[in-house]
């Protein structure tokens, strides 16, 4: 469908008037906007998926090609065209079987969480520590060594802490001692954590960074090096000389890759390569280093089409399931925000949360 949005009822039964008696079109009020039909464009969507039933109703009252609304939501009043109905699909019992047991068992382990949440949060509200409270529930207590915020442990390396980014940042913000808010993780669930220790930040003896410092130093000579010869490599193909013929200087061959994607890396084009051709204009030459400094690619950008979306494709749904997640949250601060302006509440966010289902 595409939908308008108009400051007042007035003006969009204005605008509907118009249209019934031929003085403009859809395209005409598109126009006026300067907007473009993709502008203006949403869904497919089923029924469900509105985040406001009226208008969720008056859509689903017209045909293909008519003309809904005027319809006054939280977020203005609109006026809606659908585009095209898409026939709803029949399931098989086993496929309607199988979504069942996966919403049911989805439904009971919300449910499990949900109480172990309240058990935890009560726990400690009695003065438990996480540890006695974890036993008392049959829970398993993670410890984590110590961690910088980038992640990384003394060795450099990743260190495993459970719920990522989010709890090491919410780590870095607290101290020994303090009584910390739990830290939501959206469908992976909820983290609890204490801080026991802070180690001042330092720099390590030199005997035990000196092979690292080594190693960075090569890699950066070699990425130099190579990055030098490569960028005199892209001024002689920018020059007129065809990939083909620099190649066969070098010893190799030149190799086309199709079908790639701004998001998603390969074996045989890793991320830093699709980052450089991505910056680049059709026809354009672009160079990328491996961050090692033994790699590098010399491409010319051929055709960049645009991409075709597959609605049973699963970037299709999961951009579905985002866009639905926002718009549903959106619609909940707006109604948040009227009980509040109009009764002097206050809301608790996490039981809204849990009731209308935001942020799952």
């Amino acid at each position: 469908m595409e939908q308008l949005r108009f400051d007042s009822e007035a003006a969009a039964s204005k605008a509907l008037a118009a249209l019934d008696n031929g003085e403009t079109t859809w395209e005409k009020l598109l126009e006026e906007r300067k907007l473009k039909p993709e502008d203006v464009r949403l869904g497919p969507y089923e029924k469900r998926q509105f985040p406001d039933q009226a208008l969720a109703d008056a859509v689903f009252a017209v045909k293909e090609g008519d003309i809904a609304g005027p319809v006054e939501t939280p977020l203005g009043v609109f006026v809606a065209r659908v585009v095209k109905v898409v026939p709803g699909q029949k399931v098989s019992f086993d496929e309607a079987r199988q979504q069942l047991e996966k919403a049911l068992k989805l439904e009971k382990a919300r449910d499990v969480v949900a109480e172990l949440y309240e058990k935890i949060e009560e726990a400690r509200a009695s003065g438990q520590t996480l540890g006695d409270a974890a036993a008392s529930l049959g829970l398993k207590l993670h410890t984590t060594a110590p961690v910088a915020l980038n992640g990384t442990g003394a060795d450099g390396k990743l260190v495993d802490v459970p719920g990522g980014e989010r709890v090491i940042g919410e780590a870095f913000r607290s101290e020994p001692g303090a009584d910390n808010d739990v830290v939501e993780l959206g469908d992976d669930g909820f983290a609890w954590f204490d801080v026991e220790k802070i180690i001042p930040a330092g720099v390590p003896p030199f005997d035990k960074m000196k092979d690292k410092v080594a190693e960075a130093w090569r890699a950066q000579a070699l990425m130099a090096e190579l990055r030098r010869k490569v960028d005199a490599l892209k001024q002689k193909a920018e020059t007129g000389t065809p990939l083909e013929k620099i190649a066969e200087e070098l010893g190799t061959t030149v190799r086309r890759i199709d079908d790639v994607k701004r998001t998603a890396a390969r074996p045989d084009f890793p991320t830093v390569a699709v980052r450089a051709l991505f910056a680049a204009k059709p026809g354009a030459v672009a160079v990328a280093v491996a961050p090692d400094g033994r790699k590098a690619w010399l491409m010319r950008v051929s055709e960049r089409p645009l991409a075709k979306l597959d609605p049973a494709s699963a970037e299709a749904k999961a951009l579905d399931e985002v866009l639905s997640q926002g718009i549903a949250q959106d619609t909940g601060a707006q109604f948040i925000a009227a009980l509040q302006q109009a009764y002097d509440v206050k809301i608790n966010m996490k039981l809204w949360q849990q009731a209308s289902g935001a942020g799952q």
